[in-house]
């Protein structure tokens, strides 16, 4: 149903499908199947947003100071930003499985 719909609408090679979702790994791997190098499949902030409120709290044991700040680093296309936010401040609950500061493993 996709391809014959974004067809219609003009799909061509100098064009992309933009998908915007909620993560769902079986939705994307349909989309990527159907699309592949000219789909650009986007999780939306608010799927992000828990998705990352509930990380945090496995990671640490208090959610980082400045969420609204992280969550503009977000809307940014800054995820990094917020990891390293994460990293920076005190101790994991889990270990890390690369080297980061503070909290090397």
């Amino acid at each position: 149903m996709w391809p014959a719909t974004v067809r219609v609408a003009g799909l061509g090679s100098p064009t992309y499908v933009q998908r915007v979702g909620d993560g769902a790994p079986w939705i994307l791997n349909q989309f990527q199947e159907q699309f592949g190098v000219l789909g650009r499949y986007r999780v939306d902030f608010y799927q992000v947003s828990g998705y990352l409120a509930a990380a945090a709290t496995v990671i640490r044991p208090t959610p980082p100071a400045g969420g609204q700040r992280q969550q503009g680093w977000l809307l940014d296309n800054k995820a990094g930003a917020v990891l390293r936010a994460w990293a920076t401040q005190g101790s994991c609950r889990v270990p890390c499985r690369r080297r980061c500061t503070p909290c090397a493993a």
